[in-house]
Order: structure tokens, then C-alpha cells, then sequence
């Protein structure tokens, strides 16, 4: 009752943040996975590990806007990341606690979800600018986001694979 008239304790509130930050984060990167070409899943030429995209990110064109989206959602985990630690030591009880998201595991879920996440935004972003212009911790600017004949979806064997790909460290 308390939580609908707006006087939820404030672990709850920050709670729904952390989510919708996290979903929000997810359908950009995805959106803007679309918007590049969708580079292949689970190739590191074109980016899809965030180690990858940090190296391609003095490319130029797709492969480089690529590489500074991933980089972004790589920043915007990290803050969300944050959120999760401060969150963890306001809930009242251990079972309530959240586990930290993974920045290549949710990047790998959003590319997974990619087709879902354009055909819900219908061509339309809200994006923000990006962080260090502004000081508002937001994304670059961007159009619409909108699936191209040519480039097929991936098949749900081949984003599988992407995912169990061995990472280089």
C-alpha cells in the first residue's frame, strides 16, 4: 500500500532504478548494434566482446560507431554497477541483495534480444548526449534505429555460439 501512494523505502525506489537503467542500457546498445550493420556475433574483428570493441575503436564508419556503443554500454554497466553496491548495503536483510550485472554477458542478452528491442521502439530513440559534454552521465546522440533487408538476423545457434565463445585475456 505504502509502495503505490509513492512512500516506498528509498532500497525500493533505487531498486526500479537499477532495473530500468539496466533495460534501458541493454535496448540502446542493442539498437545501435542494428544501426551498425549488425557485425557478426562471436568474430572479435568486428567488436562484439568488449575487449574487441576497445580495439576497434580507431576504425572508422560502422566498425568504429560499433566500438564507441559497446565502450558506452561498457560505462553505463559500470554505473549501474555502482548502484548495485549502494543498493546492497541499503537492503535489510542478505537474501534481498543483488548480484553485480556482467558487461559481456548483458551485451551478448542484448544482441540476443536486438530484433525484440527495434521492433518495440518502432524507429523511435530517446537518447541522451554523451557523458563529459553535459556532465548528465547519458549516450551520445543518434537517429532512429531500423533493420536493413540485407543484413540477416542471426540465428539463435549463432548468438548462442557468440555467447560461449572463449574470451582472450
Amino acid at each position: 500500500m505504502l509502495k503505490n501512494a509513492g512512500c516506498a523505502p528509498a532500497w525500493v525506489e533505487q531498486g526500479k532504478r537499477i532495473r530500468e537503467a539496466a533495460a534501458v542500457a541493454a535496448r540502446e546498445v542493442a539498437l545501435d548494434w542494428i544501426e551498425c550493420g549488425r557485425p557478426e556475433l562471436g568474430t572479435s574483428s568486428v567488436g562484439t566482446t568488449l575487449d574487441a570493441a576497445r580495439a576497434s575503436g580507431a576504425a572508422g564508419g560502422r566498425a568504429g560507431a560499433w566500438a564507441e556503443a559497446v565502450c558506452a554500454f561498457d560505462e553505463e554497466m559500470a554505473r549501474i554497477n555502482a548502484l548495485v553496491d549502494s543498493y546492497n548495503l541499503q537492503v535489510p536483510a542478505v537474501f534481498q541483495t543483488v548480484l553485480r550485472y556482467s558487461p559481456e554477458k548483458e551485451l551478448h542478452r542484448a544482441l540476443l534480444e536486438a530484433p525484440a528491442h527495434a521492433a518495440a521502439s518502432g524507429g523511435r530513440r530517446r537518447r541522451r548526449a554523451r557523458a563529459g559534454g553535459d556532465g548528465d552521465g547519458g549516450r551520445r546522440g543518434g537517429g532512429g534505429a531500423t533493420f536493413p533487408a540485407a543484413t540477416p538476423i542471426p540465428s539463435f545457434a549463432e548468438a548462442l555460439a557468440s555467447v560461449l565463445v572463449p574470451s582472450r585475456h
